[in-house]
């Protein structure tokens, strides 16, 4: 998911997203991870609040210990995992 909204919004729509296993085009695809870039905000002339675009994957791989995956320290980047408590 690529958008130039604020930050929260995109980070928002890829936690709803993810929560409902669907893809940035609706289509179902396992998620239990979030790796999030939120745009910087860029200086405007008018005052309104721009953005540069966010980022986030969304993915089924988890890093260890619950999976196989290896977790890469990426700056300016946020990994969020899906957690369930019965």
């Amino acid at each position: 998911v690529r958008d130039a909204a604020p930050p929260f919004r995109v980070l928002e729509k890829c936690q709803d997203l993810c929560l409902r296993d669907r893809t940035g085009n609706n289509l179902p695809k396992p998620c239990t991870t979030i790796d999030f870039q939120p745009g910087s905000r860029i200086a405007s002339y008018n005052g309104a609040a721009e953005y540069e675009e966010s980022t986030c994957y969304l993915s089924r791989e988890q890093a260890m210990p619950e999976g196989i995956g290896n977790l890469m320290l990426v700056p300016n980047s946020v990994h969020f995992i899906e957690v369930c408590l019965n």
